[in-house]
């Protein structure tokens, strides 16, 4: 009988890389062999960040963002269900924090992440994404997870809930550190599951616009230094911006694309002639697309550096950072014979590390 693992994950969110991710190492743990499912789990802190009463909660500028942002949330999030229940195995159980114990009776294995489910802030302090509800620690294993800001009290949940894991791996550097310190265990640093699928097959899911010849924009959070990058560029490129669009926000002489869907978000990134981001699936995309890009990092709360910085330190990208871009010098290009290269090894380690957890399952 094949070996059944459960992934958990923030496949619910309504924002393309948690839907990129989570597909990506659903596709990766199925292609060792395995059999794999999404484990269909729905935290209390869903709700408050998700839904209207939840926004009530933030004030007066966060609920008129959500009146604001609600039809176009809403078709962006028809469309990513749409794509993860095509191409993904979801449990048949719907599990919240009440009965996801039960899970322990249908998977062999468990592996969290990849994306910021470590992240307290955004589960409300739900400690089953640190899979505390599952009995048997040879089941306990993650991959690439990631969270925000290091606290005190995140430090102290590592040391708690990791220390009987059967393996760790972690997405940023800071994470793998902190893990090893607190927990005196061994965590990986290990690729996004993104890379774990190469271009030609995200290709197969995308769907191609009709513009040609444009500057993509992807912001998560504000970045007018971005924008103010992008009209320095189109002026001395000629070529329009599209904006690819999840905020309020709408910037003048700039094409909006707001419903986008999965296909439509891998279709813009592949045709882009540049890209311009602050987001780290952002940024992977670019380089799975292999474009010409530029990062602009955090600079109000900084949160979200170290996860791009990671990334671009992995790959030797650190040089496309905005900072360090400001002479707009577009004969520097990038090689991607080098980064491909890199994502071969570090897919190399990735396998590796997967394979692992499944000989363990008994």
């Amino acid at each position: 009988m094949s070996k059944k693992i459960g992934i958990l994950t923030f496949h619910k969110a309504v924002n393309y890389g948690a839907a990129l991710q989570c597909f990506a190492l659903y596709r990766a743990v199925k292609s060792t062999g395995c059999d794999c499912e999404v484990v269909d789990y729905l935290y209390d802190n869903y709700k408050c960040n998700n839904t209207f009463r939840g926004r009530l909660s933030g004030g007066f500028k966060k609920i008129i963002e959500y009146i604001l942002m609600y039809p176009t949330r809403s078709i962006r999030k028809k469309k990513i269900e749409e794509f993860l229940m095509r191409n993904t195995t979801l449990s048949e159980k719907l599990y919240t924090p009440q009965n996801i114990a039960d899970s322990n009776q249908i998977y062999d294995s468990f592996i969290a992440g990849s994306d910021q489910i470590w992240d307290l802030k955004k589960t409300g302090n739900d400690l089953n994404f640190y899979l505390s509800f599952i009995k048997d620690a040879k089941k306990k294993n993650s991959y690439a997870a990631s969270l925000g800001e290091i606290t005190p009290s995140v430090k102290e949940c590592l040391r708690r809930q990791l220390m009987d894991f059967n393996h760790i791996s972690v997405r940023e550097k800071d994470l793998q550190e902190a893990v090893e310190f607190e927990t005196k265990r061994t965590a990986e640093l290990l690729i996004d599951p993104t890379f774990l699928i190469d271009k030609i097959e995200w290709m197969e899911h995308a769907v191609t616009p009709k513009e040609n010849n444009y500057i993509l924009v992807y912001t998560l959070a504000k970045s007018p230094d971005l924008f103010s990058f992008a009209k320095q560029l189109a002026k001395k490129t000629g070529l329009k911006i599209i904006y690819l669009s999840v905020r309020a926000e709408r910037p003048l002489h700039t094409k909006i694309v707001s419903t986008a869907g999965i296909g439509e978000f891998l279709g813009y990134f592949s045709k882009a002639n540049y890209v311009l981001t602050n987001s780290f699936h952002g940024t992977a995309f670019s380089i799975i697309m292999e474009k010409e890009f530029f990062i602009g990092l955090h600079k109000e709360t900084h949160m979200g550096n170290a996860r791009l910085e990671t990334l671009l330190d992995k790959f030797g990208l650190n040089n496309r950072l905005l900072e360090n871009n400001l002479e707009l010098d577009l004969n520097k290009t990038i090689d991607y014979e080098i980064v491909r290269s890199r994502i071969k090894q570090e897919k190399k380690y990735a396998f590796t590390f997967l394979n692992k957890i499944i000989s363990n399952i008994e």
